[in-house]
């Protein structure tokens, strides 16, 4: 089964979604063990990402997560799901897996962008927020004095979308001299 499920990832690598499939529905029919099946549902949600088929890489990465430990691994993939709901516009479901990444260890780095993306999607969806306030605990952290370009590049995009083109391309400037 093990090997099977690789085979499924390799026809999903060179873009044989065809046969990817067609392994996917003989596995469906076998009996897995539990890292098989774990396995097994990350690589078919992998298959129906990239077939931009996100609705339904997300229900079946739902399923999964009760199968993950908590690892980095784990908050890489609640991560991506994040990014699939915020392409189909969902930001308060996004900001549930942006706010898992933070409970299943990531690195810094998955940390940093997970918070990042959250409070964007906070500030877009809540008026009462302002875009500098809630970015201002990151910009003050000494931690991302090499990311702050990356904070005012977002604090712009969010002003963009609310149409206030003054102030985002003040920040758009903070962001370029940083």
């Amino acid at each position: 089964h093990e090997g099977l499920i690789w085979l499924m990832r390799a026809y999903v690598e060179t873009k044989d979604y065809n046969s990817a499939l067609s392994v996917a529905e003989f596995l469906r029919s076998q009996p897995l063990n539990d890292e098989n099946t774990r396995n097994y549902y990350l690589v078919k949600a992998y298959l129906h990402q990239q077939r931009q088929e996100y609705p339904l890489a997300l229900g079946i990465l739902e399923e999964t997560f009760g199968l993950m430990p908590k690892n980095e691994e784990t908050a890489r993939i609640h991560f991506a799901a994040a990014q699939m709901y915020d392409l189909l516009e969902k930001p308060k479901a996004a900001n549930l897996h942006y706010e898992a990444v933070a409970k299943n260890r990531p690195s810094y780095d998955l940390s940093f962008f997970a918070n990042m993306n959250a409070l964007q999607n906070a500030a877009l969806t809540d008026a009462t927020i302002s875009t500098e306030g809630g970015f201002k605990r990151m910009l003050n952290d000494r931690k991302n004095s090499d990311l702050r370009d990356r904070l005012y590049y977002s604090m712009g995009v969010i002003e963009t979308r609310k149409k206030n083109y003054p102030k985002a391309i003040q920040f758009f400037q903070k962001s370029v001299q940083q």
